[in-house]
């Protein structure tokens, strides 16, 4: 069941579940500072290598489900000379019986990552997302919580090419920008096929579900709008 959400998209939040519960982020280094990410980088790699993901290739006896934390682990990432590089990965685990639901994260970023190589992320393109400043409005979906202001980073091969900051507003105007190129994609089109099949859902219905649960942010690579650009490193 994990697996064919993998698979069928990078896009899904696993389950219609995690969709309607508020996820714990992943996390990047950057001018020194740690954030939050409302992206998921490795959902790329772990797509394209399922055998490999945690509930796979992980200690099924100590594997711990949660509705926070559907993917069931923490990425950190940095970027490194404007490369982006993994710095940890913590598995979420059981600290004794599974039946009792007491878990905590673990680094094991050794045992999955465990060369240099292997955490630079030279095949990684898409738009990162930093939220900053005050939560101002609360969605229990995914992330679609909406704050303050966002620093935004178009990658491309694990390189930045593209910096900007919005503010809510702009934020949303840009999300919005998107899904309309993002509707005219094969993936929106399977996405509304698979919850269809839950229900008769008219289209508003099912473009606001898709527009607020599917992190479609993140594939959809528009550049960013010009009056909001810092930098532009594309040669």
């Amino acid at each position: 069941m994990r697996l064919r959400f993998l698979v069928l998209s990078t896009l899904l939040f696993f389950t219609s579940a995690a969709l309607a519960t508020a996820q714990r982020p992943d996390r990047i280094v950057y001018d020194g500072q740690t954030y939050a990410l409302q992206t998921n980088p490795l959902n790329q790699y772990f797509q394209a290598n399922p055998d490999r993901h945690p509930f796979e290739a992980g200690d099924k006896d100590r594997m711990v489900t949660s509705t926070a934390l559907w993917r069931g682990y923490v990425a950190t990432f940095a970027l490194e000379n404007d490369l982006l590089v993994l710095r940890d990965f913590e598995v979420l685990q059981s600290t004794g019986d599974p039946k009792d639901f007491d878990a905590e994260l673990v680094s094991q970023i050794d045992q999955y990552f465990a060369t240099p190589d292997s955490r630079v992320l030279d095949w990684y393109s898409g738009i990162m997302v930093i939220p900053q400043g005050e939560m101002v409005h609360y969605v229990h979906m995914g992330y679609s919580s909406v704050y303050e202001s966002y620093l935004m980073l178009r990658i491309e091969n694990g390189r930045i090419k593209e910096i900007a900051t919005f503010n809510a507003d702009e934020f949303l105007d840009f999300k919005r920008r998107q899904f309309a190129v993002f509707r005219e994609s094969d993936e929106y089109r399977k996405l509304v096929e698979y919850y269809s099949e839950d229900g008769d859902y008219d289209e508003e219905f099912m473009n606001q579900f898709i527009f607020d649960g599917v992190n479609f942010v993140e594939t959809v690579m528009i550049s960013f709008d010009e009056s909001r650009r810092q930098t532009d490193r594309t040669e």
